[in-house]
C-alpha cells in the first residue's frame, strides 16, 4: 500500500506541477524532462477533444489517438484510463487538466518475485478499475477456493482512490505441519458426522412421529380419557371432563400441547375431533344420562368457527 500510495501521490504532483499546455516545442521539452525525471513515467502528453495529440515519446501526432470510452473519475479530479492499443500503448494513465502521463510497465516490477504463492491486484476503491495484477504462473497446492486455504487481504488508502487485495494461497489450514493438518481434520469430520447425525435423526423423529400421528387419526387409536368435575360445596361429581391422550411409536405419552398442533399442521383435525366425540359420547353418554352428570369437552377456535362442530355433536 505504501508503494502504491506513493506511486499514485508522484503521477499526481507532476500532473498538478505541469504549468505548460498543448504541443509546441516549450511544452512537448518539459513532458520529456518530467519523463526522464521519473522511472514510473512510460509517457507523458496533450489531450485535446478527447484525443491524445502529441507525447514526449510520439511527438506531434499525425493521426491523434481517441481516448478509452470508459474513464474513472477519482473523487480528487483525476481521470483514469486504460489504452490497449499497441500500436501506441497499453497500460493506465492518468488525466488532469488535459495532461496525460502513461504509467510504465515497470512500476511494478518490484512485486513479481515474492508471488511463489501470492497473487496481488491494485485496483480503485469500487474495484471498477484495476491498475495492476499479478499471480503465480503455477500454485504449489491445489487447495480449494476457501477461506479456510486462501487467506485474502485487502487495504484502501485514506488518501487516494486506490486499493490493494493480497491473496495467500498457503495460509489457514494449508499452512499447518502435515500431521497438525490430518489430526485437524479427522476431528473436523467427527464433528460434522455428529451434528449430521443429530439432525438425521431429528428429522426421521419429526416424520415417524407424524406418519405415527396420521395412523393412529384414520385408525381412530388415539384414547380417551375421563376426569370428573367435582362440585366445591358439597364435593359431589356433577361432570366428566372429556381428554384425548396419545402414545407414540415408542409407547411414550405425548403431550396435547405437542400433538394436538402437529394434527392441525398435517390437516386432519376435524377428523381428530369427530373421532373424539363420537368415542367419548359413546362411551360415556349412558352414565352421564343416568346420574345427571354433565360432559366437558375442551373446544377451541377451530371447532368455534366449523359451521358442522354443533351438528356433529347432537347427532
Amino acid at each position: 500500500m505504501h508503494y502504491s500510495e506513493g506511486l499514485s501521490e508522484s503521477i499526481a504532483l507532476a500532473l498538478k506541477e505541469v504549468t505548460t499546455r498543448g504541443c509546441n516545442q516549450t511544452s512537448l521539452d518539459r513532458y520529456r524532462k518530467l519523463k526522464l525525471d521519473s522511472p514510473y513515467f512510460s509517457d507523458i502528453g496533450f489531450v485535446e477533444n478527447g484525443q491524445v495529440v502529441c507525447t514526449a515519446f510520439w511527438d506531434k501526432l499525425a493521426t491523434p489517438v481517441p481516448l478509452p470510452t470508459e474513464l474513472h473519475k477519482t473523487p480528487r479530479g483525476f481521470l483514469l484510463a486504460q489504452f490497449s492499443r499497441k500500436d501506441f500503448f497499453t497500460g493506465n494513465a492518468a488525466i488532469y487538466n488535459n495532461v496525460i502521463i502513461f504509467t510504465s510497465r515497470y512500476a511494478y516490477d518490484k512485486f513479481t518475485p515474492v508471488t511463489a504463492n501470492y497473487a496481488l491486484s491494485t485496483t480503485t476503491k469500487d474495484f471498477d478499475r484495476t491498475f495492476f495484477s499479478v499471480k503465480p504462473d503455477v500454485i504449489k497446492h491445489h487447495w480449494p477456493d476457501s477461506a479456510l486455504f486462501t487467506l485474502i487481504l485487502t487495504q484502501c488508502s485514506t488518501r487516494w482512490d486506490i486499493c490493494v487485495t493480497v491473496k495467500h494461497y498457503d495460509a489457514g489450514l494449508a499452512s499447518l505441519p502435515v500431521v497438525v493438518f490430518i489430526l485437524l481434520t479427522t476431528i473436523l469430520c467427527f464433528i460434522w458426522t455428529a451434528i449430521s447425525l443429530f439432525f438425521m435423526r431429528i428429522y426421521e423423529d419429526r416424520f415417524s412421529l407424524e406418519r405415527t400421528l396420521v395412523k393412529a387419526v384414520k385408525n381412530n387409536s388415539i384414547s380417551v380419557n375421563y376426569q370428573p368435575i367435582i362440585r366445591i360445596q358439597d364435593k359431589s361429581i356433577v361432570g366428566i371432563e372429556v381428554l384425548s391422550r396419545w402414545r407414540d411409536y415408542h409407547r411414550t405419552d405425548v403431550s396435547p400441547e405437542l400433538f394436538i398442533p402437529l394434527i392441525k399442521k398435517i390437516g386432519l383435525y376435524r377428523q381428530y375431533y369427530i373421532n373424539i366425540i363420537e368415542k367419548s359420547l359413546s362411551e360415556i353418554a349412558p352414565l352421564a344420562i343416568k346420574h345427571q352428570l354433565m360432559i366437558s369437552l375442551n373446544v377451541g377456535r377451530t371447532e368455534i368457527e366449523d359451521g358442522q362442530f354443533i351438528q356433529d355433536v347432537t347427532s
